[in-house]
């Protein structure tokens, strides 16, 4: 959800102000029809696009707009460089600016809605506050908010106590295709205190969005920070109070909906390392020379481990069930 504090300073913005009737529709924001959150919206692209002309970093770091957003437009103009885009949002007029955000997301968030982290970046640009203060912003919760502690809460004590840091991802190609693909994967603790997962795959950015330890295991949910996309995992932790290594899984589907479970293994960094600046890679399984013996160890378990992926094919009958094992 959008934080309280995002959501009033949004609400009394003098700017926003002046694209609502209120005589006709109130001080409910809850109760607005669509059309008044795409007044809104266009009065929040507006000034995006003005900050973002004025600091390209917003642009040039991913922190408004995802890669692959970004690698669309570039396709589809024929954008060479970051200037050309920036020159194409100098071009436009502000009766229709560049589409940051939707009326049609603002709505959801003002109705209880999932907020993806780029968006909310977009409302705090609008805002004016500054990068450092994103997170605090992001996590505030009015003293009227904060949940009262569960069984589930005190569970995650294990995690903020004993698994906070830096770690290397480790899985395979979903495509079985023999690269072991090495990304970041950060459990840290949020502003307020709750444990928050962040990884990346190659192109790609997640935030947890669900955590919960039972009988031993780490349960994640996940969202993609830039479309409608997730992915669960499970990681064994058992009751190691200083860990190095651990082995899960996780399941997504592919482009053909198919379910598939991945072989995971996170290795704990003796040293923190620049999540926002650290990228995956893809390490070939031959002819590719390990920088270290984690690489190196790492590497030949997945290539000696038979089971990485596991694909369940589409069956809508015993026979197809039947011809699943065959294959």
């Amino acid at each position: 959800m959008v934080s309280k504090r995002i959501r009033e300073e949004i609400e009394r913005h003098e700017v926003i102000r002046s694209a609502i009737n209120f005589t006709r529709y109130g001080e409910d924001w809850t109760s607005y029809p669509r059309t008044v959150f795409e007044n809104v919206a266009r009065k929040i692209n507006q000034e995006v696009t003005h900050r973002s002309i004025a600091n390209p970093v917003l642009i040039a770091d991913n922190l408004i707009v995802g890669q692959d957003e970004l690698d669309t437009v570039f396709f589809k103009h024929g954008f060479m460089s970051l200037e050309d885009f920036l020159n194409e949002l100098r071009s436009l007029n502000s009766y229709k600016p560049y589409h940051w955000i939707s009326g049609k997301t603002l709505h959801s968030y003002w109705n209880g809605g999932n907020a993806k982290d780029k968006k909310l970046n977009v409302l705090l640009t609008f805002l004016g506050v500054p990068v450092e203060e994103w997170e605090e912003w992001k996590n505030h919760l009015d003293s009227r908010e904060v949940p009262l502690t569960t069984e589930t809460d005190q569970s995650l004590n294990v995690l903020r106590k004993y698994y906070t840091g830096c770690y290397f991802r480790y899985y395979q190609k979903t495509d079985q295709s023999p690269v072991l693909v090495k990304t970041p994967f950060v459990i840290r603790t949020s502003f307020n205190g709750e444990p928050v997962i962040e990884m990346k795959t190659i192109g790609h950015e997640y935030r947890s969005i669900h955590l919960a330890v039972r009988d031993g295991a780490l349960y994640i949910d996940c969202e993609n920070l830039d479309w409608n996309e997730k992915e669960s995992f499970i990681f064994n932790i058992g009751f190691e109070t200083n860990p190095q290594v651990l082995v899960g899984v996780s399941n997504t589907l592919n482009r053909r909906k198919e379910a598939l479970g991945i072989k995971n293994v996170l290795v704990r960094q003796a040293e923190p390392f620049d999540y926002r600046n650290t990228q995956g890679v893809e390490l070939p399984f031959n002819g590719y020379k390990p920088l270290n013996e984690e690489e190196a160890c790492v590497l030949e378990y997945f290539k000696s481990s038979p089971d990485n992926i596991i694909k369940t094919k589409i069956s809508y009958s015993l026979q197809e069930l039947l011809m699943e094992r065959a294959y």
